[in-house]
């Protein structure tokens, strides 16, 4: 048995996988955001499950968001509570086995371009849009996060000053300590800020989703600034690496109009031949990350894995 395990800022999901790479089980809990402790808890709770229905499995991987450096969290913008944590040597402590620990959006490229959405592709950038924002490449089936684990951290670069005067943004404070990045304009709580901002009357992007359904003038007033975010920050992605498809996870990415509209709006913040590649949504769904945390448990049975 197989296991991964991702910790997001809304829920940690663990499934468990059989030799062939089946699903058998999966489980969700609520993620405790207040007590670093709890969260620990949690996650053995999950992995005791897993024991009761199959025994103790051959491999675990965690999958978790920010910058992680041997077993380390350094930093977690969404999840403040982790940063400076040992959170690899305290869950395989909590859970009595070692564990492999990866960056979230890791997990979710590495299983996208295993068998999803970038299967086929050489250059796969995967873009998580839920909670936070982020994403990683994998090159040939490799994926890179740099040598300090800080390539994909693109959600806190700045909001493009073109896009912030053309639709008067201010600079946002984020929880990474810096003003003005990308996330907090096109995060989920990104999003339902664009509606505050505009008078727009969603309290959620379920909502806003639903008023685009209903072709509401407002929400189509959303959407116009959210797509000038979202794609300004692929923009600028498409001229430093150019990959061969960009694949979509996360909250967000279940909003069907961003992949009709998205192409356009980036090709408008181009120059000369460059176009967008295509624009896909997660073959695997929000179940994505965790199947990525399953691989990289299983590569980290044979070696060091590039966190």
């Amino acid at each position: 048995m197989k296991v991964g395990i991702d910790i997001g800022g809304t829920k940690i999901e663990l499934a468990a996988f059989d030799a062939g790479f089946n699903r058998v089980g999966t489980w969700r809990k609520p993620t405790p955001r207040s007590s670093y402790g709890d969260l620990a808890k949690t996650v053995c709770e999950l992995v005791k499950r897993v024991h009761k229905v199959a025994g103790p499995p051959e491999s675990i991987g965690v999958g978790v968001p920010g910058l992680i450096r041997e077993g380390r969290v350094l930093a977690a913008s969404n999840l403040p509570g982790l940063s400076g944590k040992n959170l690899r040597r305290d869950l395989s402590d909590a859970v009595g086995q070692n564990i492999v620990l990866t960056n979230d959006a890791n997990a979710f490229v590495r299983s996208e371009a295993f068998d999803g959405s970038g299967s086929g592709y050489s250059a796969v950038c995967g873009l998580i849009v839920g909670t936070g924002y982020s994403g990683a490449f994998s090159f040939s089936g490799n994926v890179n996060r740099g040598w300090q684990g800080a390539a994909g951290e693109f959600g806190h670069t700045p909001i493009s000053a073109v896009v912030a005067k053309a639709h008067n943004l201010p600079l946002r404070q984020c929880g990474c300590g810096l003003a003005g990045c990308i996330e907090r304009y096109v995060s989920g709580p990104g999003l339902e800020w664009i509606c505050r901002h505009l008078n727009a009357p969603f309290s959620t992007a379920l909502e806003f989703a639903e008023g685009l359904h209903r072709h509401e003038v407002l929400a189509g007033c959303v959407l116009n600034v959210y797509l000038d975010c979202l794609a300004s920050s692929i923009a600028s992605l498409i001229l430093t690496n150019d990959p061969d498809v960009f694949v979509l996870g996360g909250g967000v990415s279940n909003i069907s109009a961003l992949y009709e509209k998205l192409p356009g709006a980036i090709e408008s913040q181009l120059f000369g031949t460059v176009t967008a590649p295509p624009i896909k949504m997660a073959r695997h769904g929000d179940s994505s990350g965790v199947r990525g945390a399953a691989l990289v448990g299983i590569q980290g049975q044979h070696g060091p894995v590039n966190a």
